[in-house]
């Protein structure tokens, strides 16, 4: 298993997005700062770019409502 990491910004608060590849796709482990770690094993996604537009949208909705 390969790990990589996408890293960004959403209001000012950065998030690292940890990609791990198996055989038949990809899942993700979210990082907001001050916050903990959210692991999303239950979902599969068939390439890094679906991974990562699935994190990152999951990162934006959580920021966005800390800022409610």
């Amino acid at each position: 298993m390969r790990h990589s990491n996408f890293e960004d910004a959403h209001k000012g608060r950065k998030f690292i997005i940890r990609i791990s590849t198996h055989e038949n796709g990809f899942t993700t482990e979210l990082q907001i700062s001050g916050l903990p770690v959210h692991k999303d094993s239950d979902n599969l996604w068939k390439t890094r770019d679906e991974a990562i537009d699935a994190g990152v949208a999951k990162a934006r909705g959580i920021i966005d409502s800390m800022s409610r």
